[in-house]
């Protein structure tokens, strides 16, 4: 990408600071799904019991795709981040996180006890 003729909204992502958080303070990247439909990364954040996560539509169209929290560390209740957003989603989450995204879409997501 050009940065000086940059939108202002691909410059908002590029310089988020969340999403530089993640590239500079993460360790243990790894695949947690993947298949022709979609796929999701995890990291876990040192010294925290917190975890991104990144899903990715890889479909033509609108998929929800399910991470089960428990096989991230999270067996009870936890809250979850929309990174891109700068927003925390809504309530507590417990069992299955399943964002619905767009398709070619993706989402990232802190998430915390």
């Amino acid at each position: 990408s050009d940065l000086p003729s940059a939108d202002e909204f691909t410059f908002s992502l590029l310089t988020n600071p969340e999403v530089l958080e993640v590239n500079q303070h993460s360790e243990n990247t790894r695949v947690l799904l993947f298949d022709e439909h979609f796929a999701a990364w995890t990291v876990d954040v040192p010294a925290r019991a917190e975890k991104y996560l990144a899903v990715f539509n890889l479909s033509d169209t609108d998929r929800s795709i399910a991470v089960q929290l428990p096989e991230l560390g999270f067996p009870a209740a936890c809250q979850i981040r929309d990174v891109w957003q700068r927003a925390d989603l809504p309530g507590t989450f417990s069992g299955i996180f399943a964002p619905v995204l767009p398709a070619h879409g993706a989402g990232l997501y802190k998430i915390k006890a």
